[in-house]
Parts: structure tokens; C-alpha cells; sequence
């Protein structure tokens, strides 16, 4: 018997849009409640296919970098600066910078990007993968999913 597959959220970046189209969705909430309760400011560093890349691609020209670290240093200066109006900051990257060089400017940052109490908030685990997407999964290879995603 075949079943009409719930669409994967594939291009869709607003959460209204995914939920109202009845997109799979696994909540993270949890990991958003746990660091409003337990600080301010964050950094997270996200791994390769956990998230997008819109930033990325001139890490590897030297000047290019630069200019854009020299404008994230500005940028982080402006938030830090606004401190007595913000109540949460979640900064997130595809890399990660030492906090000398590019956070000079907001060096409260809390890196969780290593913290195993998130190791989590990016991407799927195996039991998102059982609760949320076990429809999908029925007739593929587990093991060989694993090894395209590196485990």
C-alpha cells in the first residue's frame, strides 16, 4: 500500500509556510527555550548540510575575507553597543573565527558550537529520524543512509 508522502520543507524558509503547508517539521524548540533561560548571547559554528551557506564561498580569498571579517567585527560592535535593549542574540556561521580576530567587538559570545547539551540543534538525530520521518524511511537502507551523511 502506498502512502501520499508529507513534502519535505525543500526551498521553504519561513516557518508559517512550512506548517500551513503540512511540511515535515522537527521542533527545536526545546534547544531555543534552553538558551533563552540560560544566557544572552551565542555562537553557533554549523556543520556542512545542517544549514545554509548563503554566506560562505570567500573564506579561501584573503582580502575578501578580511573585508568581510573587518564588516561582521562592525556589525557585532552595533549589537554589543545595543545591549540594554536586547534580550537574546543566536549569531550562527558555517565558520567558525577566532573570538580575537572577528568577536573583538562583542566578546561575550557564548560558543556552543562544541557544547554536547547542543550538539543536536542542527540537522537530524536518529530519533527525529524515527519520530518525524519513519514514513519515508521504510524501505531504505539505514546503514547506508548513515554513511552518505558521514555517520
Amino acid at each position: 500500500m502506498r502512502h501520499d508522502p508529507t513534502p519535505l520543507p525543500i526551498g521553504i524558509q519561513t516557518f508559517r509556510e512550512i506548517r500551513e503547508g503540512r511540511f515535515y517539521y522537527v521542533d527545536k524548540t526545546g534547544f531555543a527555550l534552553r538558551l533563552l533561560e540560560e544566557g544572552k548571547y551565542y555562537f553557533l559554528s554549523r556543520p556542512r548540510r545542517c544549514g545554509k551557506s548563503l554566506f560562505l564561498d570567500n573564506i579561501t580569498d584573503a582580502a575578501t575575507a578580511r573585508a568581510m571579517r573587518d564588516g561582521l567585527r562592525n556589525l557585532y560592535s552595533v549589537i554589543k553597543g545595543q545591549d540594554a535593549h536586547i534580550r537574546f542574540a543566536f549569531l550562527t556561521g558555517v565558520s567558525k573565527f577566532s573570538k580575537v580576530s572577528l568577536f573583538s567587538g562583542l566578546n561575550n559570545l557564548r560558543d556552543i558550537t562544541v557544547d554536547a547539551r547542543y550538539s543536536a540543534i542542527c540537522g537530524y538525530t536518529e530519533a527525529d529520524l524515527d519520530r518525524v520521518f519513519a514514513p519515508e524511511l521504510e524501505r531504505l537502507d539505514r546503514a547506508q543512509i548513515r554513511a552518505w551523511y558521514n555517520g
